[in-house]
């Protein structure tokens, strides 16, 4: 007889693996190129794999050993899904290439130059020897650093042996290492040498980042994030598991047969350059991305041209609104500007005045601006028919359509989704019933305008006899107030605008017809509409609706049956209201006077914290001025203390050049330490209120951002008389502050490379912070003081910093604030009084 635990036992194992196959099925295989050999560089890739990450994630990761070839060329062939690569990535984008920007690893490059000790700096390369790839010396920091210093052509490159042993017997005066590697061979050997880092001088690349596809993320976004995940929770892991990591990575990938001595120091730089403690693992700064490419630029790598990197970064192509596929975007990209063919005088939907488009469609057209990042061109026309001749002609790109059934008469035009939707209605005097049924119009008089598409529809769907055309809908409208016709019939937003307008208390809309009226875009590009189609499907209807609201209010009769009865309940309930009120009118007056209190307190509390919030905002932008401040000293300290030994071992040092050499480098650290009380003064509360010194604490601010703006080629300068004021010097300051980044985001934002602004001083009390940055749009200009008021885009401005500078002026110091437009740029002045002495 067969043992039944035999078969028991058969049948758990038949389970068991079948239950493999089958989940083994679910597993997505992939692979990711390396930019490089195995080593402790790629640690969280491994550990991702080692320890199951990936296998959790539904993905089975084969982790490809450098080749050779290009990793974004191996990518883009298909070869690999993913691959690592440093700042390059950047320049293929700025190529063209259709590459998405993953994850950041490495915040700093660990690429460097090895030199002799003779080797100092980069100006000793003259006339030397140094071993580097062609491609290391046009590309990466120390390209930059070579031509930055002048020494482009003057030395000689040799190829790379991959052999410290050249090094090691002078054979080279330097040559190209990796951080994280080389050094640790040296030292083990006893070799003296010099690391010049080009980020000691102020240039800043990334180093290992995780990079795809568009293909990739477009066809598999979830698959993408899910191995971005995966890699990110294994370099955790590795970070914090070092020598676990270190063992499996010399027993399973060491083709370079490292040491466990070489895989730890390698483990210790690696965390240097990626900083776990400062940056969060994984994060992209799009400022350092902007930095790197001007780099390239610098490097004649690529032209100077203002790069869009709109789509480049995966969080903001997994975050957008709009779901452009590569060829779309790539459309975008090389269009820049896009023609719209319009109607000089259709309002409200639109009008033109000296060239800038007004109404309906031109606040629309601004949202679709914001989301496609892209500008567009106005060219003016008499009517729609014109628009879309001209579009068909290839004179514009694109134009709105009002009529149903334009695009039946035209050839080869291809028309969006509908943007908006309209309901035609019914005009009539004031004092003219409400059309309870629309077909009732059918016995009276009815004018429309000529040429309107929907006429034919009137005639056959509602029997109207007497149809009368008139010029225009001015024309049209006064044939009602004057009794010549019944109803005059067009679309809802046109007649509201012309309503309220001329006739607000003369006519009125008394009939809806069932039938829409639809506003879309017409364009010859096909690839252009659906564009559109996705734009228009993803901008909100509460935007939609906020535009039209904006143009027009109707008065629209539509009474209703229940009409009656609802009146004569509200009135019962206002009288009971009104009774009761007078029964507890006393007891009601206590709680209001002291409700009032408790609202004036929570309002001066919400006053306090949108003053502290517009300050924290005001933080970041004095963090990076503070950083840019300490840059250059910090790298003269590192240099005066790297040559100390090398002055001692040439004899120079004595008391003189002590005496000289602490008193410079006191110098320099006294400036730094000014920075920072007057960073910290700024942030200082201020209790009471005090007399300070106008011109003084503006050069304080001027101080702490110059390097910043100096940067961004932004000139500042102060000029004219001084005086004291009375109030609190940190808030005054912040609303200075709040000019300056104002003025500096536009320049930034319009790319100038002459940018200045002024600040005149005068003794009356009046400050003035002018600027050339092309000033204040008209439209807005009464608009830039209230609250939450922005130009700039989602997560770019808070709307609030204008709005509090004008509460600290008018309600902290007394004063007034405001602003005018001067030749090519906007004036805001400040007028405190002063105080006499």
């Amino acid at each position: 007889m067969v043992n039944k635990k035999y078969f028991l036992y058969l049948g758990l194992t038949f389970f068991t693996v079948s239950e493999l196959f089958a989940s083994s099925d679910n597993i997505e295989k992939l692979s990711l190129q390396l930019d490089w050999k195995h080593q402790f560089e790629y640690a969280g890739y491994y550990m991702a794999k080692e320890k199951g990450f990936y296998n959790k994630a539904g993905l089975n990761v084969e982790i490809k050993e450098f080749n050779g070839k290009d990793p974004v060329s191996v990518t883009l062939s298909g070869d690999a899904t993913f691959g690592t690569y440093n700042s390059k990535i950047v320049l293929s984008k700025m190529k063209g290439e259709p590459i998405v920007f993953l994850a950041n690893i490495f915040k700093k490059s660990g690429l460097v130059l090895i030199s002799q000790k003779d080797i100092r700096t980069p100006k000793d390369f003259v006339n030397k020897k140094i071993m580097a790839t062609a491609d290391q010396f046009q590309t990466d920091g120390i390209g930059a650093l070579i031509k930055r210093f002048g020494v482009e052509k003057k030395y000689q490159q040799i190829e790379p042996t991959f052999n410290i042993s050249d090094f090691v017997n002078n054979k080279v005066d330097a040559f190209s290492a990796y951080i994280s590697n080389e050094p640790f061979e040296l030292n083990k050997n006893n070799v003296s040498f010099n690391i010049i880092d080009p980020a000691n001088y102020g240039i800043y690349m990334y180093g290992d980042s995780l990079f795809t596809t568009i293909s990739e993320v477009e066809k598999n976004p979830e698959r993408v994030s899910n191995f971005i995940s995966a890699s990110i929770e294994g370099w955790e892991y590795a970070l914090n598991n070092i020598d676990e990591t270190i063992k499996i990575i010399k027993n399973k990938y060491n083709t370079q047969n490292k040491s466990i001595e070489a895989l730890k120091y390698e483990a210790e730089e690696t965390k240097r350059l990626i900083m776990p403690d400062v940056y969060k693992l994984g994060s992209i700064d799009k400022d350092k991305i902007k930095n790197i490419s001007d780099t390239f630029v610098e490097l004649g790598l690529a032209e100077k041209n203002n790069y869009s990197f709109k789509n480049f970064i995966f969080e903001d192509l997994k975050n957008s609104a709009i779901k452009l596929n590569y060829e779309e975007q790539n459309y975008i990209n090389n269009q820049k500007i896009l023609t719209i063919c319009s109607v000089k005088n259709l309002m409200p939907y639109e009008s033109i005045d000296k060239n800038n488009l007004h109404g309906i469609n031109a606040d629309y057209l601004k949202l679709v601006s914001n989301l496609l990042d892209i500008k567009f061109e106005i060219k003016s026309y008499e009517n729609s028919n014109l628009t879309l001749r001209a579009v068909q002609n290839g004179e514009c790109d694109l134009t709105s359509i009002y009529n149903q059934n334009l695009e039946t008469s035209f050839n080869n035009i291809y028309i969006s989704e509908a943007y908006y939707e309209f309901p035609l209605v019914a005009v009539s005097k004031i004092e003219k019933p409400f059309l309870s049924n629309i077909e009732h119009i059918a016995n009276e008089k009815v004018s429309v305008v000529e040429g309107e598409s929907f006429s034919n529809m009137l005639i056959s769907n509602y029997k109207i006899d007497s149809l009368i055309e008139v010029q225009n809908i001015n024309s049209g409208l006064k044939k009602v107030n004057s009794d010549e016709v019944e109803y005059f019939v067009n679309t809802l937003p046109l007649i509201g605008y012309f309503l309220q307008k001329d006739y607000y208390s003369q006519l009125k809309i008394s009939g809806k017809f069932p039938e829409n009226f639809q506003l879309r875009f017409a364009t010859k590009d096909p690839q252009l509409k659906n564009i559109l189609n996705k734009v228009i499907r993803a901008i909100p209807e509460s935007e939609s609706t906020r535009i039209i609201n904006s143009w027009i209010s109707i008065k629209y009769d539509d009474f209703d049956k229940t009409i009656f009865i609802r009146i004569v309940v509200f009135f019962v309930i206002i009288i009971s209201v009104l009774y009761l009120r007078y029964v507890i009118t006393d007891r009601y007056n206590r709680k209001l006077t002291e409700e009032v209190q408790r609202q004036l307190e929570e309002i001066r509390k919400k006053d306090s914290a949108l003053l502290s919030q517009n300050k924290l905002a005001s933080m970041g932008e004095m963090i990076g001025s503070i950083a840019h401040q300490w840059k250059q000293p910090l790298n003269i300290l590192q240099l005066n203390i790297e040559m100390l030994i090398d002055d001692y071992d040439d004899g120079l040092i004595d008391d003189k050049f002590i005496n000289e050499f602490r008193d410079k480098n006191i110098d320099i650290i006294k400036f730094m330490v000014t920075t920072i009380d007057d960073f910290r003064n700024f942030f200082r509360v201020e209790k009471e209120k005090s007399m300070f010194d106008i011109k003084s604490s503006v050069t304080k601010i001027v101080d702490m951002q110059k390097i910043y703006l100096k940067k961004r080629n932004i000139d500042v300068e102060i000029i004219g008389d001084n005086f004291k004021a009375y109030g609190f010097s940190t808030e005054f300051q912040q609303v200075i502050l709040n000019l300056i980044n104002n003025a500096k985001d536009e320049m930034v934002k319009k790319n100038m490379s002459d940018g200045k602004i002024k600040i005149n001083i005068s003794k009356d009390g009046l400050v003035h912070v002018i600027d050339n940055a092309g000033g204040v749009p008209e439209q807005i200009i009464n608009k830039i003081f209230e609250p939450y008021f922005t130009t700039k885009g989602v997560g770019e401005g808070t709307g609030l910093g204008l709005h509090m500078s004008k509460t600290i002026v008018e309600d902290h110091l007394d004063g007034k604030i405001g602003v005018t437009n001067v030749l090519g740029g906007a004036e805001f002045f400040v007028k405190l009084t002063p105080v006499i002495n």
